[in-house]
């Protein structure tokens, strides 16, 4: 029975308590709601070659001595190179520095540097880069589909 009597008076008590939480907090204004950005297109796979070549033209016109390169390609996904070479340390962090900021789709995968003696002035390097691309196009399978 007190429960009955008292009910709409703890009621009226939570609303009023309520409505002074509810006025204290500062209205802020709706989060604006942002659509994703689309993802850049990588370049074509067909690019990948012509992409190779200027990283090793870019590495030679920054003074490394690039005594060998090896290719492994996944057609659907990325070319990947792996460079091993000699460079003054600092002509090394400057070409990898260039070729980062020169192709969006280059990812340097790993770098290994061994200097032979403390105070040569070369270091041995292995560079270890993946090319990203787009998938090719799916070739045409010369295959006539009836009409329906």
């Amino acid at each position: 029975m007190l429960a009955g009597v008292a009910a709409p008076h703890w009621r009226a008590e939570a609303e009023t308590r309520l409505a002074s939480l509810a006025s204290a907090v500062p209205s802020r204004p709706a989060p604006e709601v942002t659509r994703p950005v689309a993802a850049p297109a990588w370049p074509a796979a067909v690019q990948s070659p012509r992409r190779a070549l200027a990283l090793h033209g870019l590495a030679r016109r920054s003074g490394l001595e690039v005594l060998l390169v090896r290719e492994q390609v996944d057609a659907a996904t990325h070319l990947q190179l792996v460079m091993h070479g000699t460079a003054a340390y600092p002509a090394l962090r400057q070409f990898v520095e260039r070729a980062l900021a020169a192709d969006p789709a280059l990812v340097l995968d790993r770098l290994r540097l061994h200097r032979g003696e403390t105070d040569a002035a070369q270091v041995n390097f292995e560079l270890q880069w993946t090319l990203l691309h787009s998938p090719p196009a799916q070739a045409s399978t010369g295959r006539i589909e009836p009409a329906r």
